[in-house]
């Protein structure tokens, strides 16, 4: 018969479902092998385009063309049916059509770069308009003042140290792009006349709503006959993306009304601003306006909506699009066989499940077994967890936003499927006479005895119930000797039980189908079950944080610790009296903790460092522990205590032989019994119900036993952190660990990129005997004996022998069929579901999250690739208006990507080749014994000519490609100099051997150089009185930079120009303000020294090198995140004037997770506020003398914010200089 234990999960589960509005269902699933499972939904076949984006219109007005599921359509400006007129794999984005309507322009990544790209108005005639290696954005296609059409694009082209793109133009037959003027900007678009351009500064993205920060995108004009520039679109929001609607009209997008962005329309030749749509609260994300500005088309949420312009009254009207779907864009194949991200070998060694792909499998451990699917959901599954008698895998799933804790038996088995056939098939004669004898058995059997043989188990409890209030024994009965009898059917059906093949664990090594059960089913979010190793009991999270106990027994719930920590972990001691776990405060230090795991005691923390510390392992008698630590410098290193202190009193051969018993006793250990654990939950659940009471003699005994080992005391966990030893040495850091059960030996892996030194590593428990017995893996956890190390590498699970490192692999062969639609949607579920959890503001800005959840998620679910679902979901981020946000689905490799090397020049076209007018100081054109000079035009690369008629024409990048540090041919017509009196001199061709370097060793170049030419103009502006730094990024290997260069900026001048524009952001703020703030408290002279100098201290005394003389601080609204908190800092506490711009008001603390095919989510989970409780996030830090970067200065090469930086300190310092 089933006990009421083993059935909690199935009746009293229920209750507990029903109690937090959830409902327990039990799903059969069937495991399939390697095969393809097929739950696809059914073809739509011809279908309204349900996200059409990006849309352009044709000159006349006649047709759209829009992007859908990554390919270019047209329709007529009515709407009606979509003709395809782009089919790749990669992605097709943005288009515009040139002015007489022959051609349309396009976004393409088809080569691993989004390049240009240009077609006929039918999808013929594809060819490439930009041949580079740096993503360009489309601006617009027009004409120049010659009337030749030009291509407007928006790149990082050039390595500027500013974190902007800057504007460039391309003819309509391709070729390398040229500055369509000096500032920065981008998305330019000439006037129908060429005369002007219009284009968008700022670079805040489009879908942060609400931002009101100085890096707002705002419209400008550029008149290409004066080189003057003119703001017309500058609101406190965001104004971009013009389009010209006659000479003297300008579109663009705004959310200067409503709070929404809407088409608005600015007219030259009076200054006035009108809207064009007056939308609410779902923006419109793009538009186009034919040339003479009488129809415009433009996307808003799911729909493309035309305006006929000439009707002063129009307004927006959707168009009805249809597109002939292929049926193979509902669904795609995965082969799943390597991507196996966890793994769990079953307690009796036989099976080992795994998770691929967010999956469960399983399979027996055996040469050739097959694997079995336990799971066929759309949603995510982890945290494999086997009960210890391994007859139950836990497991989480997370399924429409919501995780819970499953539990997965077997149903069938290989084995039971082809008994019954036999049985079936081939009846015995003694098969035949049972059946007979069962025949004559009377009808009226009673339902107990039906229960007893375990046909029925849902309705066991009930039905034991009612015997017990129609047939319970009198003390008549008793006292007639009855008693003797209960007694024997009692013991005849615990024997029974006992022999119940259900039990067996070895059932999963032959498993065919699965009963999966939700376990714990709340309204909370539950995962990462551990069950307990007695079987008793199931630790798992709940929430971010909480670390919580389920009795199996009851069903009650405990919370043993509260916490915001979601990484935090906890493991059980084998005796399950204790959890060791590691968790992070207030100021994100993590410790190590241990807790009695019924709650009885406070947990004690154990490390106690103000570095991390976490990871802990126990070793089979709770008396060792190890962890992770990065207390001793900026490595994690494993450390090493004896729990019990009585351990180190012991002599090395007590101790010797102190681990040789434990490792002993660890090779004895195996699964529990499945009908003990069956028993034990049956009488505690008996005597939580008051159905039998403990017996006070065994209670006793039970507790002598406990009191007469216990394995530390608390004095011991007390001084536990003053006993740590550091037993690992190795360069980098030690993450991961393993405890063998005799706590003798600990396995970690390490990750460096030493040659040689990275990989998994196996050492004793004082350090020596240090080998390595394996490549780095992922460390899943070990056998019930300790003799394997299960672990996850190359996507596939194995087990490493611990004392030999010898691996046996346990692959798996799967191939899946995926419906994109509902993975689209658990995706989006699970992403939207986790950001509200982790963001933050608890109040989420105040908005509706659930509610704007459900109106992106209807959207998201139509998504059939990558970039259409990375684009709904970060619209959904970008309601949040906040920063350090953003999804982003792996990066697809193109087989046409190949890196671009470079010469380190700029280069012109002329008629036969192309100019170079500047060198790079140190780039090759220079560094080379052969070098290319200023007025040489290249002309062919490696001994081939360049055709610049070719369409597209020839460049010389497109030549570097593949030539990445490659020593090339570069062939040069180079002026000779002349004498006047003997005439013009004779050119010279000449070839040049030069060695191309990549793009990031460019960009260090021009950085490099312009660093130096701004403290050149410092040192030129304060005559020589100041020194200048630049702070790149706030990194360690930005920090040491300027650590270094600080005494040569400082050395002999009187105050110091510390700039942090254009800086990204990092982790350094505290350590940089402790060399500018650290005010001096002594000062020393040595022996023989000027006892007048008084400003001096040994620098070997001091944390980072100190600089107390004055400074300024320079920022913009480029300087991001953790720059914007050390121009904050140096503002609030004095330390000198902030000058530039206001920062960009993006300071929050990040981390990121993953989503099931590896899209990123990243997480903002921690605010930064000033101390009178302003949140820095669109907050910027602001100036005491604010200086804005205008074109024109940019455009004269003038860093006024520079200039007014130095006028202010030199004013500070006065006639008579500085004093420290």
């Amino acid at each position: 018969m089933f006990s009421r234990s083993f059935l909690w999960p199935l009746l009293e589960g229920s209750f507990r479902a029903n109690r937090f509005g959830s409902l327990m269902l039990l799903l059969t699933l069937f495991g399939l092998g390697a095969h393809e499972t097929t739950f696809a939904a059914t073809a739509r076949g011809e279908g309204n385009v349900d996200l059409p984006r990006f849309p352009s219109i044709s000159p006349d007005g006649k047709v759209v063309v829009f992007s859908w599921r990554g390919d270019l359509w047209s329709v007529p400006f009515e709407g009606g049916t979509a003709k395809r007129l782009t089919s790749h794999p990669g992605r097709d984005h943005d288009s515009a059509w040139t002015p007489d309507g022959s051609t349309i322009v396009f976004e393409s990544d088809r080569d691993g770069t989004t390049n240009l790209w240009a077609m006929a108005p039918d999808g013929t005639e594809i060819r490439r308009l930009t041949d580079l290696d740096a993503s360009v954005a489309l601006g617009g296609v027009g004409r120049d003042a010659n009337g030749d059409i030009v291509v407007g694009l928006t790149g990082y082209l050039e390595g500027d140290v500013h974190r902007s793109p800057r504007p460039y133009e391309v003819g309509i037959e391709g070729g390398d792009p040229q500055r369509l003027h000096d500032a920065f900007g981008g998305l330019n678009v000439r006037s129908p006349d060429g005369r002007r351009a219009a284009f968008e500064r700022g670079g805040v993205k489009w879908e942060r709503r609400h931002y009101r920060g100085d890096d707002r995108r705002d419209v400008w004009l550029h008149d290409t006959e004066t080189g003057s520039f003119l703001p017309i679109a500058d609101s406190e929001g965001n104004d971009g993306k013009p389009r010209w609607a006659g000479n003297e009209d300008v579109l663009f997008l705004s959310d200067r009304t409503n709070r929404t962005h809407n088409v608005h329309q600015r007219s030259l030749v009076d200054g006035s601003t009108t809207p064009l749509t007056d939308f609410e609260d779902i923006d419109v994300a793009g538009f186009d306006v034919t040339p003479d500005g009488r129809r415009l088309v433009l996307h808003r949420w799911d729909s493309l909506y035309t305006m006929d312009l000439d009707d002063p009254d129009a307004v927006p009207r959707p168009m009805l699009v249809t597109a002939p779907e292929d049926a193979l864009d509902a669904t795609r194949n995965q082969d799943v066989s390597r991507q196996v991200t966890e793994a769990a070998l079953n307690p009796d060694g036989k099976s080992i499940a795994v998770v691929a792909y967010g999956e469960v499998v399983v399979r027996g451990t055996a040469d050739d077994s097959t694997s079995r699917r336990i799971t066929t959901t759309h949603g995510r599954e982890r945290d494999l967890a086997w009960s210890p008698d391994g007859t139950t895998l836990y497991f989480t799933t997370f399924l429409e936003g919501k995780s819970s804790i499953m539990a997965a038996t077997v149903a069938t088995t290989r084995t039971e499927i082809r008994d019954q056939y036999t049985e079936l098939t081939s009846p015995t004669e003694e098969a035949e006479a049972e059946e007979s004898a069962e025949e004559s058995t009377d009808a009226s059997t009673d339902a107990s005895s039906e229960e007893a043989t375990g046909e029925a188990p849902v309705e066991t409890e009930a039905a034991e119930a009612a015997e017990g209030e129609t047939a319970s024994p009198s003390e008549e009965t008793l006292e007639s000797g009855d008693e003797e009898e209960s007694a024997e059917e009692k013991e005849a059906a615990e024997e029974e039980e006992a022999d119940d093949p259900m039990l067996d664990p070895a059932r999963w090594a032959d498993a065919v189908t699965f009963d999966v059960v939700p376990f714990v089913a709340t309204e909370f979010q539950d995962h990462r079950p551990a069950p307990s190793p007695d079987g008793m009991r199931l630790g798992f999270i709940r929430g971010l944080g909480d670390i919580m106990i389920l009795d199996l027994a009851t069903g009650e719930e405990t919370l043993l610790r509260a916490g915001w920590d979601r990484g935090v972990e906890f493991e059980w001691s084998l005796d399950s009296d204790w959890i060791v776990f590691d968790q992070a405060d207030m100021n994100f230090n993590q410790d190590v903790f241990i807790v009695p795991s019924d709650g009885s005691a406070a947990p004690v923390n154990i490390s106690r460092h103000p570095d991390n510390d976490g990871g802990a392992r126990f070793s089979a008698d709770a008396r060792v522990l190890a962890f992770s630590s990065e207390r001793d410098g900026e490595e994690e290193d494993i450390w090493y205590v004896f729990l019990d202190r009585r351990l180190e009193k012991l002599a090395d051969p007590e101790l010797k032989k102190y681990f040789e018993d434990a490792g002993k006793a660890a090779k004895k250990r195996k699964p529990l019994d499945p009908n003990e654990v069956r028993r034990k939950l049956a009488a505690a659940a008996a005597i939580a119900d008051g159905e039998e009471e403990v017996d006070d003699a065994d209670a006793e005994t039970e507790d002598a036993v406990v009191e007469a080992a216990p394995p530390f005391t608390q004095d011991d966990l007390q001084t536990a952190y003053r006993r740590l030893r550091k037993i690992s040495r190795l360069p980098g850091s030690e993450r991961r660990l393993a405890m063998l059960p005799s706590g003798e030996r600990i396995l970690f892996g390490n990750r460096i990129s030493a040659p040689g030194v990275s990989g998994l590593y196996s050492v004793k428990w004082d350090g020596s005997g240090r080998k390595r017995i394996g490549d780095t893996v992922s460390m899943m956890g070990l056998s019930l004996t300790g003799s394997k190390l299960v672990a996850v590498g190359g996507g596939s699970a194995k087990t490493i022998d611990t004392a030999s490192g010898k691996s046996t692999s346990y692959p798996i062969s799967m191939r899946i069929r995926i419906d994109r639609e509902q993975e689209s949607s658990e995706k989006f579920l699970e992403a939207a579901s986790i950001m509200g959890a982790m963001f933050y503001d608890p109040e989420m800005k105040g908005l509706d999250w659930p509610a704007l959840t459900d109106r992106y998620h209807e959207l998201a679910a139509r998504t059939r690739t990558a970039d259409e679902f990375n684009w709904v979901a970060n619209r959904l981020l970008g309601e949040l208006s906040a920063s350090h946000m953003g999804m982003r689905a792996p990066a697809k490799s193109m087989p046409l990507s190949q890196s671009i090397g470079r010469l380190g020049v700029d280069l012109e076209p002329v008629a036969d080749g192309y100019r170079v007018t500047s060198v790079l100081e140190d780039g090759p054109a220079e560094s080379s014994d052969m070098p290319l000079l200023v007025g040489d035009v290249i002309t062919g690369i490696d001994l081939e000519p360049l055709d610049l008629d070719a369409i597209p024409p020839d460049t010389v990048g497109g030549r570097l490609r593949g030539r990445l540090g490659k020593e090339v041919v570069v062939s040069v017509r180079r002026e000779a100099e002349s004498d006047a009196a003997d005439g013009p001199a004779e050119s010279l061709d000449l070839d040049l051997l030069l060695k191309p370097i990549s793009n990031s060793a460019v960009r260090r170049l021009v950085y490099e150089a312009t660093q130096r030419r701004r403290a050149a103009l410092v040192h030129e502006w304060s005559d020589g009185r100041l020194g200048y730094t630049h702070v790149r990024s706030m990194d360690q290997a930005s920090l040491d930079e300027f650590e270094r260069d600080l005494f040569a900026a400082t050395e002999g001048r009187e105050g110091l120009i510390v700039d942090v524009r254009d800086n990204g952001g990092g982790w350094t703020t505290d350590r940089l303000l402790a060399s500018i703030m650290t005010p001096a408290h002594a000062y020393t002279i040595p022996r023989g020294a000027d006892r007048s100098v008084v400003d001096t201290y040994p620098q070997d005394r001091l944390f980072i090198q100190r600089y107390l003389m004055p400074m300024n601080m320079i920022c913009n609204e480029k300087s991001y995140s953790n720059a914007e908190i050390v121009s904050h800092a140096f503002k609030n506490l004095d330390r000198g004037t902030l000058v530039g711009q206001r920062t960009h008001g993006s300071v929050i603390s990040t981390g990121g997770t993953s989503l099931i095919d590896g899209t990123s989510l990243r997480l903002p989970f921690r605010g930064w506020y000033l101390p009178d409780g302003s949140d820095m996030e669109n907050n910027g830090a602001m100036p005491d003398i604010v200086i804005d970067q205008t074109p024109d200065d940019e455009a004269a090469d003038h860093d006024a914010q520079l200039q007014a930086a130095v006028e202010d300190l030199m004013r500070r310092l006065g006639d008579e200089g500085s004093t420290p």
